[in-house]
């Protein structure tokens, strides 16, 4: 890929996590009808539950790389 399609990527996956979401409306229905404790900790949990997903993939991207390394020598 040339480094225009990767950064084509990159601007549409800010514009992606930018925009509002189901997860904006967990957090704010927690903030509304609850305490802003009960808000913190929703945003908190999403932001590890996000994390936790980049984490996990970036090591499925690895083990490919690896595993493409291996084979190709």
């Amino acid at each position: 890929m040339s480094l225009l399609t990767w950064l084509s990527l990159v601007a549409v996956c800010c514009l992606g996590a930018m925009s509002p979401g189901p997860s904006l409306a967990v957090v704010l229905r927690h903030a509304l009808s609850n305490s802003t404790r009960h808000a913190v900790v929703a945003a908190l949990s999403h932001a590890i539950g996000v994390a936790m997903w980049a984490m996990l993939t970036i090591w499925g991207w690895l083990y490919w790389w690896w595993k493409l390394r291996r084979f190709s020598r």
